[in-house]
């Protein structure tokens, strides 16, 4: 025993190393295999030194389109959609951050940067609410790039996209390419709702059109010669009924800015052919009618429709302007006393009273304007102006001219009959900028020249166009004082045969930022594009120029002793002076453009929200709700209605094609179904969310397996090691040499050497 003792002491270290070694390699093994099997959820919480979590960025569609209603349900697929982004944030681990962005254009990033508080960012959506504007999937996409490239690889994670729309098109065109801002940051995936299968039915206001911009509600004007105004209302229907016939009520009233102001007017029904998409209906108003308030020089008026589907574009609101009667100055030579005499005496100023004022009931009063006396209280007291001695205007009186158009004013202008050379011309093309460039002396056609048959489509002369055929006729020019140059969008009323403008109009400062804003008119918000060839655009009032370019002299031309005089100089000034002082219209996603000097601009719904006003003339921020903000000056004056109405593309009710969608979300990525498209791996990122499991896609959102391979491997190596470790140390292995059965390479075998 006393040997066998002395020879365990001397093998006790060495049996504790090796149980020691095979217990570290036999736990080993058992740790790779649960790391290998449980890679994702350790990844997750960073504990394999790779990411540490997911970051979701949840765009959520509250665009027009998203407020259609289920007719069975009552449920808005905003309601579906919000349902599926707080399933996609309970999905979510504690690791996990989420970003919260409305796509209501333009998108409107509510929580960005992500967040870790997911409370928080599911109250959010619970919040949310439908807009009146399209979706702006393009414009979430930027800041989504934006917010990324702000944060490292391990701050971000994996990173998921979650696009939760219908894909109507009113929220989606997969023909619009999509920014390309994601393809460049590894590791993104794509997913998004399943695109709705069901096209549902709306009709839709696109436009309001009252044939004559200003109303003069007082003696002689519309009212006072018993007529009406024409309000044409443009519709579009989309959807599964599109096949079909269908009758659509239009309602119009007035409103003078209060609920209780409100008047019913008239109403007409729209009857739909089948296969018919839009159509239009022309309602007549009573003038008189919409007198409601004494001290409000405009109104509002406002179309409506039965209700359907998507009710935020069945109402649409368009601000009119109202006048008892034109204040309009001519400024020209001074004529003490009647007009009296042979009509060869008459001036070109005399011809401009009399078109303008040629019986007591016409309903625009002329103001007779010294050229040496323009000052800012007399052009604040007129609607528009007729220059017809331009040679007496001052310098300083063509900019006092230039702020009286850049407030919403009209300026007519003739060449001066008193000289061979035109020096005015100069400071008139610098003070006023409409982009012309006007020759120095008139050019004379011997012979005479008559006008173009071919008539343009200006909204100035609108309502005599099919009557000016004939009216141009008898209309001679023996004189003009042509334009060289002048702007692309200007307007062209009449032209020379020979090609010459002779009736042009342009909104001031186009020269400098007509081409930037593409309308020609300074401050457009491009809501509605122009049409017919070049007409001015008037959703927003800038002020307006007007040239003919022969003076009304019989040395000129005989147009002041033709039927034409007359209705040319009234539609001039009532046309005119509505597309100058503007509508005040714009589409919700939009910065309306306000009236000059306002001060205020104040919501006369309920809510009474105001619009912070920028310097130039804008709101600072985009509207995305329709309403009437009512515009007033710093004394609290009244300036005018400003209205922003439904987005009509938002509300285009057309399914768009799933496999086209999966396309255009691909291209985010650059990875699409079947095609590389830019994405080295080849491996498709787009996944489309289960309705009954809408998490389920984060678990599967690593395209690479759950298993660990290289774990796997380490961990079968080493049991190898294990296996062959144990077999080495182990104390049972029993020899049978020749000496019969002994114990061999362990403590038997000292003991029996030493016993031997």
């Amino acid at each position: 025993m006393r040997f066998l003792l002395e020879a365990y002491r001397k093998q006790r270290r060495k049996l504790r190393i090796q149980h020691l070694l095979l217990l570290i390699t036999r736990c080993i093994v058992i740790a790779l295999i649960a790391l290998a099997l449980g890679r994702p959820l350790l990844e997750k919480a960073g504990l394999l030194g790779g990411a540490t979590g997911t970051t979701l960025y949840v765009l959520i569609d509250n665009s027009l389109a998203s407020s259609v209603r289920d007719a069975q349900t009552g449920e808005t697929a905003l309601d579906r959609h919000k349902v599926e982004a707080r399933a996609l944030l309970d999905g979510l681990g504690v690791s996990d951050r989420a970003a919260l962005i409305a796509l209501g254009g333009p998108a409107q990033g509510l929580v960005v940067p992500a967040s870790s508080d997911m409370s928080s960012v599911a109250s959010l959506v619970r919040d949310v609410r439908s807009t009146d504007s399209a979706a702006d999937i393009a414009g979430a996409v930027e800041q989504v790039a934006a917010d990324i490239g702000d944060s490292s690889i391990d701050e971000r994670g994996r990173v998921v996209v979650a696009v939760l729309s219908d894909f109507l098109e009113g929220s989606a065109d997969p023909s619009r390419a999509l920014p390309a801002a994601l393809r460049a940051i590894e590791g993104v995936r794509v997913v998004a709702s399943q695109p709705t299968r069901q096209s549902p039915s709306n009709v839709q206001i696109v436009d309001v059109e009252p044939l004559s911009p200003v109303i003069l509600t007082g003696t002689g004007g519309s009212s006072g010669r018993g007529e009406r105004e024409n309000v044409r209302v443009k519709l579009r229907r989309s959807g599964s009924r599109l096949d079909e016939s269908q009758l659509t009520t239009v309602r119009l009233r007035a409103s003078g800015g209060e609920a209780s102001a409100e008047r019913a007017m008239v109403q007409q029904v729209m009857r739909w052919k089948a296969g018919q998409a839009e159509g239009e209906v022309t309602l007549q108003i009573e003038p008189a009618a919409m007198a409601l308030h004494q001290n409000v020089r405009s109104n509002v008026l406002i179309a409506e429709i039965d209700r359907d589907a998507v009710t935020g574009d069945n109402v649409y609101r368009r601000p009119i302007a109202l006048r008892e009667a034109l204040r309009v100055g001519v400024i020209g030579r001074r004529r003490f006393g009647s007009i009296s005499g042979s009509v060869g005496e008459l001036t070109p100023a005399d011809w401009v009273r009399l078109a303008l004022h040629p019986s007591d009931a016409a309903p625009i009063d002329v103001i007779d304007v010294d050229p040496s006396s323009i000052d800012a209280p007399v052009l604040a007291s007129l609607d528009a102006v007729f220059v017809t001695s331009p040679e007496l205007v001052p310098k300083e009186s063509w900019r006092r001219m230039r702020g009286f158009a850049d407030n919403g004013g009209l300026v007519v202008v003739t060449p001066s009959i008193e000289s061979s050379v035109q020096l005015w011309t100069d400071v008139f093309e610098s003070a006023m900028g409409v982009g012309w460039r006007m020759a120095r002396e008139p050019i004379e056609y011997a012979q005479g020249i008559s006008l173009d048959v071919q008539i343009g489509q200006s909204q100035i002369v609108s309502m005599l166009r099919g009557e000016l055929p004939e009216l141009i006729k008898p209309v001679m020019i023996w004189k003009m004082l042509p334009l060289e140059e002048w702007g692309r969008q200007a307007d062209i009323l009449l032209r020379a045969a020979d090609g010459q403008p002779w009736v042009i109009a342009s909104g001031v400062g186009e020269a400098a930022t007509g081409e930037a804003n593409g309308s020609g008119r300074p401050g457009t918000s491009g809501d509605r594009t122009q049409e017919n060839g070049g007409a001015i655009s008037t959703d927003d009032g800038r002020g307006l120029v007007v040239y003919l370019a022969s003076a009304p002299s019989p040395e000129w031309t005989n147009l002041q002793a033709t039927p034409l005089m007359l209705p040319l100089i009234q539609e001039m000034s009532r046309q005119g002076y509505g597309l100058a002082a503007g509508s005040w219209t714009a589409m919700a996603g939009r910065r309306p453009a306000l009236p000059a000097r306002t001060w205020r601009a104040q919501a006369v719904e309920s809510s009474g929200t105001e619009l912070e006003i920028s310097e130039g003339g804008v709101a600072t921020e985009a509207v995305r709700q329709s309403g009437v903000w009512e515009a007033r000056d710093e004394a609290g004056r009244h300036l005018g209605f400003v209205a922003v109405n439904a987005d009509p593309r938002g509300g285009q009710m057309q399914i768009n094609d799933p496999e086209q969608v999966e396309q255009w979300l691909g291209s985010l990525t650059g990875a699409v179904r079947g095609v590389n498209g830019g994405n080295d791996s080849g491996e498709e990122r787009v996944a489309f969310l289960d309705p009954e499991a809408p998490s389920a896609v984060l678990s599967s959102s690593e395209a690479e397996s759950p298993l660990s391979l290289p774990l796997l491997i380490a961990a079968l190596v080493l049991a190898i090691c294990e296996l062959m470790m144990a077999r080495v140390f182990s104390h049972a292995i029993v020899d049978r040499g020749e000496h019969g059965v002994r114990m061999g390479k362990g403590m038997g075998s000292a003991v029996g050497g030493r016993a031997a």
